[in-house]
């Protein structure tokens, strides 16, 4: 009932931007090759997490600035559930639809459920299978296709056209070796 000479009101107001974080169906995926997000991952893998939400839209992408990695950038964190309990990944890459990151290598055993934390904002976890290894090859373009990232011994890209040869030493980008 209302008292007269009473009043009483209250009123807020939101300015919501952009959508709320969300990590797309396979979202997950291995960060060099992006292989099917329901192929394993390996502890210690860089991986990608794609979705939207990670950044208010028009923000530039952010780079981590030094090693070691920051495990917040942003504000965003990737945070990842064990049977060891809960841990922070290392971020390499932050944008509005994407993250880079890397899985800590501490862990052991299934399930493993991974979400981001986006200031006081929280995606729904996701599930991944561990594997010892899950490798993959980081590609040229960064695609996760066409000829992948390797350096002959004196640091010339190794393809086709300017193979290494035998004896020489090669570098291979990867990630996944457990």
């Amino acid at each position: 009932a209302a008292v007269p000479g009473m009043e009483a009101g209250l009123t807020f107001s939101a300015n919501i931007s952009g959508a709320a974080p969300g990590i797309s169906p396979r979202g997950i995926v291995n960060g060099a090759s992006f292989a099917p997000g329901d192929s394993p991952l390996a502890p210690g893998s860089i991986i990608s997490i794609f979705g939207q939400g990670f950044l208010t839209p028009g923000t530039a992408p952010l780079f981590a600035p030094s090693v070691p990695l920051p495990t917040v950038l942003g504000g965003v964190q990737v945070r990842v559930l064990s049977p060891i309990g809960e841990r922070a990944a290392a971020l390499f890459y932050v944008s509005e639809r994407q993250i880079n990151c890397q899985l800590p290598a501490e862990l052991t055993e299934n399930p493993v459920r991974i979400f981001v934390r986006t200031g006081v904002v929280a995606t729904d976890p996701v599930t991944i299978t561990l594997a010892p290894t899950a490798p993959g090859l980081f590609s040229q373009n960064s695609s996760g296709r066409g000829p992948g990232a390797i350096l002959n011994q004196n640091l010339s890209p190794n393809s086709a056209d300017n193979p290494e040869a035998r004896g020489n030493v090669i570098v291979i980008y990867g990630t996944g070796q457990g």
